[in-house]
């Protein structure tokens, strides 16, 4: 298996972010939570404007891929049981996101170096009832924050 992540000729991504900096950011974020409370001090416009959002609509084709079932071959790990469908920019930035959140501290690897993209890759590729309904969650997640960041910063995340 191929833990390698491809990436534009010009893309070279490189964390300086220690995991003490990343949990202090995750507590920020987790705080921040609370922000959106606070619209209800603007008028009923804002608040509506506020809720709708952007968020993508995505219509996903269901995975057609034939599963493997209660009992699956592990023997032959050189196999993959279907066929992978993130893209690349999509890898990029799953590798990204799982870096901020589990950044590279001295020996310990970054979330990315333990191929976490392919997990996830992995995960929203699989045939299955509840991977399919994931799959719709976390491309639409992916989407939304590629979407806000071309908006905010007229930028793709990554």
């Amino acid at each position: 298996m191929d833990n390698t992540i491809q990436k534009g000729a010009d893309y070279q991504y490189k964390s300086g972010m220690t995991r003490r900096d990343s949990l202090k950011w995750l507590s920020v974020l987790s705080a921040s939570a609370l922000v959106p409370s606070l619209a209800a001090c603007g008028s009923p416009k804002d608040q509506t404007k506020a809720i709708a959002g952007h968020w993508p609509d995505l219509k996903l084709d269901k995975i057609q891929a034939k599963g493997y079932g209660k009992d699956p071959e592990l023997v032959n790990a050189d196999r993959m049981a279907w066929p992978r469908t993130l893209t690349p920019a999509q890898l990029t930035l799953v590798a990204v996101l799982s870096d901020i959140i589990v950044p590279r501290d001295g020996a310990v690897p970054s979330a990315s170096e333990v191929s976490v993209p392919d997990v996830v890759d992995e995960w929203v590729s699989a045939p299955y009832d509840r991977q399919q309904r994931d799959r719709l969650d976390i491309l639409s997640t992916l989407a939304w924050i590629d979407t806000e960041a071309e908006t905010r910063v007229s930028k793709k995340f990554a």
